[in-house]
């Protein structure tokens, strides 16, 4: 049977999730029913909703795809809206809901609720890739200032996260802040100074401030180190070497 939609519940796209946990009775209850629970039962419980919810919207959108009824499976409301209710400080759905937010254009409140990730324990679960992960709605909509930003603040959680320290020197080469970027990325080397893929962007970043002689040696290390199933820093090393030859020309 398909799920019915209550009368008195807002459109998720027209209310942002922090009113909409107050005016939506059932995302209410949820958060008065688990704050009289121990942060553990929290945990599971938002754990077991955030999961089951996306999995059913995952096997709702193959049965769509696939010309079947779907109706059974539909979520009025995207996974990790009920988990969030449950949970505030459950970093997966913060994550998924401050994407949503940022998607419908509330831009403030998804920034706010990333900022929220940086509050959270440094030993929460996943946190340092939950973190990574919050740039792919920033950087798609080409919005590389506040990725810059939310990059900054999660180095000063995991400075030594050559995850993160990459994104900050991408987000800084793609505002043409080279001197910046090229210091953060010589960080990241400096933490894995034989991975391949931190070397490449050092290289790189080189190669965009016409440096091209040490360019090509940190590229050519990244291709000694390089396994074969990853040609990133072959391609950016010709392209450095053809850089070069034109501006010699």
């Amino acid at each position: 049977m398909a799920k019915k939609k209550s009368q008195q519940t807002p459109d998720f796209r027209n209310v942002p999730f922090r009113e909409l946990v107050e005016q939506d009775e059932r995302l209410a209850e949820l958060r008065r029913h688990y704050a009289r629970k121990s942060t553990k039962e929290r945990r599971h419980a938002a754990d077991w909703t955030y999961h089951e919810s996306a999995a059913s919207d995952m096997f709702g959108r193959a049965l769509s795809r696939a010309g079947q009824d779907a109706s059974m499976f539909a979520e009025e409301m995207p996974p990790g809206f009920r988990a969030l209710a449950i949970d505030s400080t459950f970093a997966p759905a913060i994550l998924t809901v401050g994407s949503i937010e940022y998607q419908v254009g509330r831009k403030e409140e998804a920034l706010a609720l990333f900022r929220s990730l940086f509050e959270l324990p440094k030993g929460t679960e996943d946190l340092e890739t939950i973190l990574d992960k919050a740039k792919s709605c920033l950087i798609d909509q080409d919005d590389y200032e506040s990725a810059r930003a939310h990059f900054e603040a999660a180095c000063s959680v995991f400075p030594e996260s050559t995850l993160l320290l990459d994104g900050w020197g991408y987000t800084l080469s793609k505002l043409n802040r080279l001197e910046e970027s090229l210091e953060v990325h010589r960080r990241a080397v400096a933490v894995a100074p034989n991975d391949p893929e931190m070397l490449n962007d050092l290289g790189w970043t080189l190669g965009l401030m016409e440096r091209y002689d040490e360019a090509e040696e940190v590229l050519g290390k990244a291709v000694d180190l390089t396994p074969p199933d990853y040609d990133r820093p072959w391609h950016s090393l010709q392209e450095v070497r053809r850089r070069k030859q034109m501006r010699s020309t």
